[in-house]
């Protein structure tokens, strides 16, 4: 029952979370309350990070600076008032990369 036992749970072991490799790195500063951020498949290189106050900037990845105008700005149609509230999630259409 033992080496059962063993066999069971060494490949929970090997997946925990010591060999994972997971940390954090800050890849842009100064934004209000990111909520989101996500690219769609065709993009490369930037990532679209959403403000819970209604803008959405897309951000590249390889020099970490934010795009000089949002994405879009919608904080005058965006009610914040509570943590709950406000932009609080984003998706691409499929034709994203035509219709973008």
């Amino acid at each position: 029952m033992k080496s059962a036992l063993t066999l069971v749970i060494a490949p929970f072991l090997l997946a925990s979370p010591l060999h994972a490799g997971v940390g954090t790195e800050v890849l842009i500063k100064g934004l209000e309350r990111p909520v989101w951020a996500g690219a769609p498949a065709s993009a490369k290189g930037k990532l679209w990070v959403m403000e819970q106050a209604g803008t959405v900037w897309i951000v590249d990845l390889e020099t970490g600076e934010k795009s000089a105008k949002p994405f879009l700005k919608i904080d005058d149609r965006v009610t914040r008032k509570g943590n709950e509230q406000g932009l609080l999630g984003l998706a691409f259409a499929p034709d994203f990369e035509k219709s973008g």
